[in-house]
């Protein structure tokens, strides 16, 4: 029980201290930004800080759960701090355009989020109980996921197939599923990034879309 609680902690340190971090880089740079605009450029700086500082810790060979959290947890105070002294004020901008949505449209847009949602969750269920077997996330996406965690590093390379440019892809994703293998010292996080990824990708559509009052068509 011990571990598991350290684990839960760990990963809501890492969370939270990265989260503070993408709330001080939205309101930077978004600051007009409300709603679903706003979620989404949280998201994009909470997973871009998540990136950097992995990316220092690695370039180092010190790419490890302490590390990560003690180095997140520094990130997330300079960000609550800054936080402090730069409190949001609303800005004036122009009214978005109102959507209009019908009743139609609202079961149309249900019908199309579950059509999307539903393959990942059935291979969710899948992978829970089989593994993941892949050829794709075997060959390469957790074969670098799992390079970065047992190695601490992010600058090594490893060839995982020959004649082919694999070696050279930025990785990011897979360092991403490093930091939550890290976190919290299981591969079960794994299984949940793909879900909520895409979940990501349709908030970020109805952010942009609502911008023209088109949220849902989007």
């Amino acid at each position: 029980i011990a571990s598991y609680l350290a684990a839960l902690g760990a990963l809501g340190l890492v969370l939270a201290g990265a989260s503070a971090a993408g709330v001080a880089l939205r309101r930077a740079l978004l600051p007009a930004a409300r709603g679903t605009l706003a979620l989404t450029g949280t998201a994009v700086g909470t997973i871009g800080v998540l990136l950097v500082v992995a990316e220092a810790l690695g370039s180092v060979g010190e790419l490890r759960r302490p590390a990560l959290v003690v180095a997140l947890g520094v990130v997330g105070l300079i960000a609550l701090r800054w936080l402090r002294g730069h409190p949001g004020r609303p800005l004036k901008r122009p009214a978005a355009p109102r959507s209009g949505a019908s009743l139609t449209m609202t079961l149309v847009v249900a019908v199309c989020v579950a059509l999307v949602l539903a393959p990942a969750l059935l291979s969710l269920q899948v992978n829970a109980h089989n593994g993941i077997l892949a050829v794709d996330a075997t060959e390469y996406h957790l074969t670098w996921a799992a390079h970065f965690l047992t190695t601490h590093r992010t600058t090594s390379y490893i060839q995982v197939a020959p004649d082919t440019p694999i070696t050279f892809y930025p990785f990011n994703n897979e360092l991403l599923q490093a930091i939550s293998m890290l976190a919290v010292g299981r591969d079960t996080p794994v299984l949940l990034l793909g879900p909520v990824e895409i979940g990501l990708v349709l908030l970020a559509a109805h952010a942009f879309g609502s911008e023209y009052g088109r949220g849902s068509l989007a």
